[in-house]
């Protein structure tokens, strides 16, 4: 009777283990699942820059190899799970920061305050005869052909490194063509 009462609470022990073991991986799926969803989210509303993503995304594989190594052994005690779970901790935290530190958001509204700009020293230089219609014409085509590249590049949701560099080429050449209409004022005696 003492043999089979032993071997029953082994049993038990070993069925607890293995219970908390198949619960902690399934936590730890779950956790990891969910930020991937996050990584991916940020990237899909534009509150992660493509290169933020793709270094959570290394984070977060790094971390699940760190895992791997731990339960090689087959055993993964209270200071692994610990540690594993701190580091999913960081990593959230900075997925966190990641998608609310207002990078993107910065990028929109400095080419957004950007054209608005020169649209101002359009209608200036036309208000006080620096420009003439015709000039000031031309320069909101201009305009407008670039705030048409911006939509065009943004209908996928982000704006690459390229696009940025070639829309802000745009307006630096627009800025340019703005101010050699304002001072032109030999061309315009003729």
């Amino acid at each position: 009777m003492k043999r089979l009462s032993v071997v029953t609470l082994v049993f038990l022990a070993f069925s607890v283990f293995l219970v908390g073991s198949i619960a902690y991986a399934g936590s730890i799926d779950n956790r990891v699942f969910e930020m991937q969803r996050r990584i991916n989210q940020g990237l899909k509303s534009g509150e992660l820059t493509r290169q933020e993503a793709l270094q959570l995304r290394q984070e977060l594989k790094d971390i699940r190899n760190n895992e791997a190594q731990m339960r090689a052994d087959g055993k993964l005690t209270k200071q692994d799970v610990d540690r594993f779970n701190g580091d999913l901790d960081r990593l959230s935290e900075k997925i966190y920061h990641e998608k609310h530190d207002r990078e993107r958001e910065n990028v929109v509204s400095d080419i957004n305050r950007r054209v608005a700009e020169m649209q101002r020293r359009i209608n200036q230089g036309v208000r006080w005869g620096e420009q003439t219609r015709q000039e000031a014409l031309q320069l909101r085509q201009e305009l407008k052909a670039i705030r048409n590249d911006e939509t065009q590049m943004r209908a996928d949701g982000k704006l690459t490194k390229q696009e940025l560099d070639r829309l802000n080429s745009e307006l630096d050449r627009l800025s340019k063509n703005i101010y050699r209409d304002k001072h032109d004022w030999e061309r315009r005696k003729k």
